[in-house]
């Protein structure tokens, strides 16, 4: 069961003198007004018997044949009913299978399971009480319904009020003649609590009619809302508690007889603690002459604090313009300044207080010779632009920003006087360096061919010298040769050690001498490359048994690893062979007591094939700075008396040249102390890559 609570409840069963029956007629008379505004259901008044104390039905809207209502249909003070109306609230419960009597009643008379009980006052006392009631499969009733029979009640306790006749306990005949003004005044008062309920409930602005006091009489669900408080708690209480702060507004309600109207804002506190800023429209009224003020509410909460919102935005946005180092003009569509920054004022000499409000063109006559078309195309696309101009009345340089938007037009302005000045100067700068660059570049150009020029003129003079050279030492190589076997024949065992001498001196000075020629002529570009296809392995077999005694001379152990698929192979065969031997020399020479490798394998990739010989030795190695310089022409880099260092140090840088000009290369990895592994990479068919190389057909 649900309950809205009454105040002031003074008794139940009155001993007020009006008799049962004149009561009976009043309710019966007006009985069809209250019927239409009464929820839906089953309709029934009762009134308390003050002689045998009991509720007795007077009216019903019931289809049942029910004879001597009054007889049959009462209730005693034991029923659920009774007790509810000793609360004297507004009541909603279901029968329950206990409540007998009530049962008896209202569910075998009227098919009521579901009901709904309203006290019917009079001066303060409970005269009896208005009932809905509906079927066990109908829905409850809901708090708009329960407030609209409320309301219909207070009307019949007027009603009732108002035909009581003073110290007459049954004075039909004074009630009969004032019959028709009660049933008028019923009508014509459930009317207009009508037409005020649903204006009022329809509309979403909060509404509440007060008195002189300006205590509420009156208030909608949306007023109820706003204050925060459960419906009908407004009633009878003073607005003026609901207001916080500032008060004194609330007087010009009190004056409102002589204004008639009055508007102001304030602030309210809701139950929960929550501020409100509200606006107030006051009207004066007069109901059947009496003065009331009806009040117009209007939460404004979200539209004060978006205007707070709004002002620190606006506080942000002009301390940014004002705190940043360029120049702002706001304009609107018809070019009239509405903003300058304090770096406006420093730019273009003027004073805000003078421009605000002004057009641009009038107070900057000479803005219109250099920013009008900009400012106007930007316009016109309704996109920003940015470009640089000379603003010729102060001779500065201006970078301009332009943001067009609905209202007008923001532009920043910054000042590039300086930046100009410096990109002149430096632009005189760098066109003095790139004529000293360009002059210099030609001295450097006119040198690298003299010198290329030299060195040509060198090589071609060594390569053509080659015959000279060679001659009269092949003369002298063959002479001491014959001369040192004829010295052993004749036992000049002596002589003969230093014939041998003079030819191996012979033979050292014309391997030095053709290395000389080589590289001469590759860089003169006299260097034949003569390309034929031969057996690889068969090759390699030949190049390691001619270096037999290179290997026994520093004891050393040559092993030759071979894959089974070397094949053919298409290039300088007399090159390959000197690569190969001159990695097996260097090996030898740098290696003592110990093994070197030589390990031959073939690539078939499927772009091209490759053929690697690789030379390993446990020789005395190199550091990465000896390595570094190791295919540099001239350069020998073990430079020590324990190493025996024969040669001019171009047997590598040729052994590199030439491995490049067939399209391959050597590389070396080598740890000091421990070895060196020199590979050779080959492409399988040669395709000459080098202009200094002449392929030979």
């Amino acid at each position: 069961m649900s309950s809205v609570r009454r105040s002031d409840v003074t008794q139940i069963f009155p001993n007020t003198p009006q008799s049962v029956e004149s009561i009976e007629w009043c309710v019966r008379a007006n009985f069809p007004g209250l019927k239409r505004r009464l929820p839906s259901g089953v309709q029934l008044v009762l009134i308390c018997d003050t002689q045998t104390s009991r509720l007795s039905v007077v009216a019903h809207s019931a289809t049942t044949a029910i004879k001597n209502s009054r007889q049959l249909v009462s209730l005693s003070n034991a029923s659920i009913v009774s007790r509810v109306l000793e609360s004297g609230d507004v009541s909603t419960f279901t029968l329950l299978a206990n409540t007998r009597e009530d049962e008896a009643v209202f569910t075998e008379l009227f098919g009521i399971h579901h009901m709904l009980v309203v006290p019917v006052y009079r001066q303060g006392e409970i005269l009896g009480a208005v009932v809905v009631g509906r079927a066990r499969s109908e829905k409850m009733f809901s708090e708009d319904e329960i407030s609209a029979a409320d309301q219909v009640t207070k009307v019949l306790g007027q009603l009732l009020t108002e035909v009581q006749v003073d110290g007459v306990a049954d004075s039909i005949n004074t009630l009969s003649k004032n019959k028709s003004r009660a049933v008028v005044d019923m009508d014509s008062e459930l009317q207009r609590q009508e037409r005020f309920r649903i204006l009022n409930e329809m509309t979403d602005s909060p509404i509440v009619v007060l008195d002189e006091n300006l205590l509420v009489c009156e208030a909608n669900i949306s007023a109820e809302k706003l204050f925060g408080v459960d419906a009908g708690k407004l009633l009878n209480n003073n607005l003026a508690q609901y207001f916080s702060g500032d008060v004194h507004h609330l007087q010009a309600l009190r004056d409102i007889k002589n204004s008639g109207a009055t508007f102001f804002e304030a602030t309210v506190q809701k139950n929960g603690g929550e501020t409100l800023f509200i606006d107030v429209h006051a009207n004066l009224i007069m109901p059947d002459g009496v003065p009331m003020i009806k009040v117009f509410l209007r939460d404004v909460t979200e539209r004060k604090m978006a205007v707070v919102a709004l002002q620190k935005s606006n506080q942000r946005v002009i301390h940014l313009l004002e705190s940043t180092n360029d120049a702002y003009l706001a304009l609107d569509e018809n070019y009239v300044i509405t903003y300058c920054n304090r770096q406006a004022e420093q730019l273009f000499q003027v004073l805000r207080r003078d421009v605000l409000g002004q057009v641009l063109w009038d107070e900057l006559p000479a803005f219109s010779t250099v920013f009008y078309e900009p400012f106007q195309l930007a316009v016109d696309k309704g996109s920003s632009a940015a470009f640089e101009v000379h603003y010729s009345p102060l001779n500065v340089w201006v970078e301009t920003q332009v943001y067009p938007h609905p209202d007008g037009l923001s532009i920043f302005f910054r000042d590039i006087t300086e930046k100009k000045a410096a990109e002149a100067e430096l632009h005189a700068h760098r066109h003095h360096l790139e004529e000293l660059v360009r002059v210099r570049t030609v001295d450097l150009q006119i040198m690298r061919e003299q010198a290329e020029q030299a060195n040509r003129a060198k090589s071609t003079f060594l390569a053509n010298m080659s015959h000279e050279l060679r001659t009269p030492l092949n003369a002298i190589i063959g002479y001491s040769e014959l001369l040192r076997d004829d010295a052993k024949v004749l036992g000049a065992g002596e002589l003969a050690v230093d014939l041998n001498k003079i030819y191996l001196s012979g033979h050292h000075l014309l391997r030095l001498i053709n290395n000389v020629l080589d590289l001469s002529k590759i860089e003169a570009g006299k260097m034949e490359m003569k390309l034929e296809s031969f057996n690889v392995a068969l090759l390699v077999g030949d190049v390691s048994s001619t270096v037999g005694m290179l290997m026994k001379k520093n004891n050393n152990t040559l092993r030759v690893n071979c894959e089974d698929d070397l094949g053919e192979m298409v290039a300088d065969s007399v090159w390959v062979r000197q690569l190969i031997l001159n990695l097996l020399s260097n090996a030898a020479k740098f290696t003592h007591n110990g093994d070197i490798e030589l390990n031959v394998r073939r690539t078939n990739a499927s772009d091209e094939a490759a053929l690697f010989f690789s030379v390993s030795d446990s020789g005395v190695g190199m550091n990465e700075t000896q390595a570094s310089v190791l295919f540099q022409a001239f350069q020998q880099v073990h430079n020590n008396t324990l190493v025996e260092n024969e040669g001019t140090g171009l047997g590598l840088t040729i052994s590199r040249t030439l491995c490049r000009a067939m399209g391959g290369d050597i590389d070396v990895k080598s740890e000091e102390g421990k070895g060196s592994t020199f590979v050779i990479s080959l492409p399988a068919v040669v395709v000459p890559n080098s202009p200094n190389i002449f392929v030979k057909p």
